[in-house]
């Protein structure tokens, strides 16, 4: 089973997410792989969660990542640093150049856009093997966020990059459960990552069958972590990678 840094582990609280030093963090926790997200700010691909800075200043900036430069969003959060625990917010190539022979990274596409860009850069540093980019569908909502990406455009990276569908449990159950496994399937995706309340032997099964691997997230208790390697999980993304 593989143990996946969410965002890195920022569970620990001296290591803000999806940044460097949450990522070395969930290395040396015995993390296998961390996962991150991608957005564009400005004219740059950067590694961050959020469409904008409100929850990272603690409601000082509501404006969009994308209206902002890298050095204008770094600039930003700085000044919260010492409230936030916010550390350099790094650009994917950095993180692509640093980890990318170091872990397996899950790479999940917050917005449309990207692929083409992502694509090329993984190419580049010869990642193909070492990635799998992931993305919710466009206007899933999942956690009071409405996704910007797209399964569709996931297609791009097949077949020699792996890639991963990402659904809310609202979406699987509006999909119905089959129609979700069969999608992924038959648009070659070769994971899929579901949350860890959705998660049933009947899910694991039908995923399976297909040939694809189940990633579940985020998954932070121990009793929850204990139930999901029970049921044969192939991956658990976590806060806490230690648990794993």
């Amino acid at each position: 089973m593989m143990k996946i840094g969410h965002r890195g582990a920022p569970g620990n609280p001296r290591f803000a997410e999806n940044t460097f030093s949450s990522f070395q963090k969930a290395l040396t926790l015995g993390a296998d792989a961390i996962e991150f997200d991608v957005r564009r700010a400005g004219e740059d691909s950067v590694v961050f969660h959020d469409q904008t800075l409100e929850r990272m200043t603690q409601g000082g900036w509501h404006t969009p990542v994308k209206d902002l430069s890298h050095n204008a969003l770094n600039s930003i959060c700085t000044r919260y640093v010492q409230e936030t625990g916010i550390a350099y917010i790094p650009r994917l190539w950095d993180v692509l150049m640093t980890f990318g022979n170091r872990c397996f990274l899950h790479i999940e596409l917050k917005e449309r856009g990207l692929v083409e860009e992502v694509k090329n850069m993984i190419i580049k540093l010869r990642l193909q093997k070492s990635v799998c980019i992931s993305a919710f569908d466009f206007g899933d909502e999942d956690g009071g966020d409405i996704a910007e990406s797209s399964w569709k455009e996931l297609c791009y990276f097949g077949p020699e990059i792996r890639f991963a569908f990402i659904a809310s449990q609202k979406k699987v159950a509006s999909l119905g459960l089959r129609a979700y496994i069969l999608t992924a399937q038959s648009i070659g995706a070769s994971t899929i990552h579901t949350r860890s309340s959705a998660v049933t032997d009947t899910l694991i099964l039908y995923a399976h069958d297909a040939g694809l691997r189940v990633n579940v997230f985020v998954a932070n208790e121990p009793t929850e972590i204990l139930r999901l390697k029970r049921l044969g999980v192939d991956g658990i993304i976590s806060d806490f990678p230690e648990l794993l």
